[in-house]
């Protein structure tokens, strides 16, 4: 029997209703059930596996979606679909297999409700697409990561809320079936990976074009097209964006250990800061051993759970993008060191063509950034006469409200509401003993100024 979607009577409800199953949405699915185990009996042997299917199609169109508008479920033309995939599952030769899978990856492919289901292109990037042996091990480890559940409710939203033609329900009813058969879900996933290659071998092919129509007419290319490219095809732009960064990985080491200064106004590394801060006061609340901490958690652990929230506020990704942008032009027009402009100029190009891997070079200025004006104080704050001496004192509420008082003084209102959000949820977390964050900042290479 199948693990998907095995929901005990008195578990929570899977529509997030915070309800008991069997209060919730149980009685609807049952109902589907019901209704479908009695139409299919009449011609066909209702085996454990058949029953389990069964289960599984009544939780997707049983369960509620809040913000759903769906209609009432037509079991008769459920039932009648069910069928047709059995029938022809019975007669199924390798070839009529094969077929049926391509049939079901174009698609998935070619409905734009069903783009959704691709693989995150910055797992495909480190590998070779056209190596049988790599995406055999790759599907392994999908099936191992990813929620079969989770893909399954997705499409149950889709399909109970868009138009599918019959044709297109049964396919899909094909492909859920044979993940529910293979114990590894693998079956499912393989056609979601054969449909994400498929994506960026095309986009890969339209993208050269585009390259070789602009070399071609001696014109600069144009980023509006490859924007409606990586829009056409997102799991290219995150396969794509992940190369371009691989290939100037180095160039930017080089250029964060020199002297650069990105110049970035204080209220960003403020911010970032105290969501750098939150997240290791989080790890006390959450009552880990204080010997694990020091001994686990390094910068970078700490940034994967706070840059990534930081950098989804808007005022942060257009203030941190302009200021590297502009500090990469300037440095490269003054700077005489032929090696360094080569280095700034591949930068600055992986920089003026946006995918979703800028955030991760982003997040590595930024921390980069921070520490060096960390380390180096005191250090005057912007334009002001306020003098920052420790970083003791960036978690008090002196600093804070005479810098918060600044920033008003100033007009930047935008940025002084988003330092008071952050600055309010990190000061309740800040009232673990300071001592304690003292050890970890000096874990941390900062702790000398505290």
């Amino acid at each position: 029997m199948s693990d998907v979607f095995d929901i005990q009577r008195n578990d929570e409800c899977i529509c997030g209703s915070d309800k008991k199953y069997k209060r919730c949405c149980l009685p609807a699915v049952e109902k589907i059930e019901t209704e479908l185990m009695r139409k299919l009996s009449d011609d066909f042997s209702i085996t454990a596996y058949a029953k389990d299917l069964i289960r599984v199609i009544s939780v997707m169109f049983g369960v509620k979606f809040d913000e759903a508008k769906a209609e009432a479920v037509d079991v008769e033309k459920l039932s009648n679909i069910i069928a047709q995939v059995w029938s022809a599952q019975e007669e199924f030769s390798k070839d009529s297999f094969l077929k049926l899978n391509n049939d079901i990856a174009d698609m998935l492919r070619e409905n734009e409700n069903l783009k959704i289901f691709r693989l995150p292109g910055s797992i495909l990037a480190h590998m070779e697409l056209d190596d049988s042996e790599q995406v055999d091990m790759l599907l392994n480890q999908i099936a191992d990561n990813f929620s079969m559940e989770e893909n399954l409710f997705a499409l149950a939203y889709l399909i109970r809320n868009n138009n599918f033609t019959d044709d297109e329900l049964e396919k899909i009813l094909h492909w859920i079936f044979m993940g529910l058969i293979d114990e590894t879900h693998q079956s499912f996933f393989e056609l979601i990976l054969q449909a994400s290659i498929e994506d960026i071998n095309e986009a890969g092919k339209k993208f050269e074009q585009i390259i070789k129509e602009e070399d071609e007419t001696a014109c600069r290319v144009d980023i509006a097209e490859i924007h409606e490219l990586f829009k056409e095809y997102p799991v290219f732009e995150d396969y794509f964006g992940v190369h371009m960064l691989e290939n100037i990985k180095d160039d930017l080491e080089f250029i964060l250990k020199s002297e650069i200064d990105f110049k970035f106004p204080f209220f960003l590394i403020y911010g970032f800061f105290l969501k750098l801060t939150s997240a290791i006061t989080q790890m006390f609340i959450q009552n880990l051993p204080y010997a694990d901490i020091n001994k686990e958690l390094n910068f970078m652990d700490m940034l994967i759970d706070a840059g990534p929230e930081f950098l989804k506020q808007e005022i942060i990704i257009t203030e941190s993008y302009g200021c590297i942008t502009r500090t990469l032009i300037e440095t490269m027009e003054k700077s005489k060191d032929k090696d360094l402009q080569e280095k700034l100029a591949k930068v600055t190009e992986f920089f003026l063509l946006p995918t979703g891997a800028h955030l991760l070079a982003i997040e590595e200025i930024i921390l980069t950034s921070m520490k060096k004006f960390l380390e180096n104080l005191p250090q005057a704050i912007d334009d002001s006469t306020i003098v920052l001496k420790s970083i003791e004192q960036l978690i008090t509420d002196e600093f804070f409200d005479k810098y918060i008082s600044y920033l008003e003084l100033k007009g930047l209102n935008e940025q002084a509401e988003f330092l008071k959000e952050i600055y309010k949820e990190t000061n309740i977390k800040c009232q673990i003993e300071k001592a304690g964050l003292k050890e970890i900042f000096y874990n941390l290479g900062l702790g000398d100024k505290w």
